[in-house]
């Protein structure tokens, strides 16, 4: 959660597409169902119910980040919306205590869902972009039992003033690196 109280974790979402190659999809990309990007609270908490946690960032940035665990089926899923005055713009899932198979199985989904093919998605090096320009981003980490899913419009008004302000966070060396 402190990761964004200064920009850093929004700097390193905006850096971490940066690094990969889009990938076309025609599927609109929505961060949860009945929940697309500029959706607002009252659609939010009518469909999510009351989140688990929220976290108000500092005035100069004024998001609110609304957290939520679930379990789909068999798998535990952490779940995070994050709002400005326009609505949503940016969410993250992260499947948690997988399998390597299950690793596998949730990266073929997003390919099967976004490109047409399980095997023609590359999510190590690739990411998928919609035709209104909105992005998804999956980290899969099989040896820790987890796959990430960003979901961002980098076009938002949010992105479009935190790509604009100087990362704060540049030159440290990790989490500890102002105290080291």
């Amino acid at each position: 959660m402190n990761e964004y109280a200064n920009g850093a974790g929004y700097h390193r979402v905006l850096a971490s597409r940066l690094d990969r190659r889009p990938v076309s999809t025609s599927v609109p990309i929505v961060p949860w169902p009945d929940c697309p990007f500029g959706c607002g609270k009252q659609a939010v908490n009518r469909t999510l119910g009351k989140a688990d946690v929220i976290v108000m960032t500092p005035d100069a940035l004024g998001t609110k980040i609304f957290f939520y665990r679930r379990r789909q089926g068999d798998i535990r899923l952490r779940f995070e919306l994050h709002l400005d005055e326009t609505g949503v713009f940016f969410a993250r899932r992260v499947f948690r205590y997988l399998t390597p198979q299950s690793c596998e199985a949730i990266v073929g989904s997003v390919g099967d869902k976004y490109v047409g093919t399980a095997a023609g998605f590359d999510d190590k090096n690739e990411k998928v972009v919609s035709e209104e320009g909105d992005e998804l981003i999956i980290t899969s980490a099989s040896g820790l039992g987890q796959v990430t899913a960003e979901y961002l419009r980098p076009s938002s008004a949010f992105f479009t003033m935190i790509n604009s302000a100087p990362d704060e966070t540049a030159g440290r060396t990790g989490i500890y690196g102002d105290i080291v």
